[in-house]
């Protein structure tokens, strides 16, 4: 494994690029199902169980091309270009900040989930 730089990632929204990516986080995710039985001599022991995403990133700019509720395809690519997700998402949280102090850029967070269809 080589050490890599995030420069150039990306992301799109329906087949068109968001502008402003600051950053991406994919996080995978497995739920295993403990259990104990009589075979187990009192033990705990896990069992493979459903697999998830938790999807987030980050853009300077305060009108994306979606909104929360909406349903659409994102596809998240490294700087590489290597495909890091590619499926649909139901995009469940916008939060956007705004320091008026500092005079900072706009930003907006973006959480996501997987969704059944586009």
């Amino acid at each position: 494994m080589t050490v890599k730089a995030g420069i150039n990632g990306s992301a799109t929204w329906n087949g068109v690029a968001i502008a402003d990516v600051r950053n991406i986080n994919l996080g995978k995710i497995s739920e295993p199902q403990k259990y104990a039985s009589s075979s187990t001599a009192g033990e705990r022991l896990e069992v493979p169980g459903h697999k998830d995403k938790s999807i987030s990133f980050s853009v300077y700019n305060d009108e994306p091309p979606f909104d929360e509720g909406d349903i659409g395809t994102l596809v998240l690519l490294s700087s590489t270009g290597v495909t890091l997700f590619d499926a649909a998402v139901h995009i469940s949280n916008l939060s956007f900040g705004v320091d008026v102090d500092a005079g900072s850029l706009i930003t907006c967070d973006i959480t996501a989930g997987r969704a059944t269809a586009v």
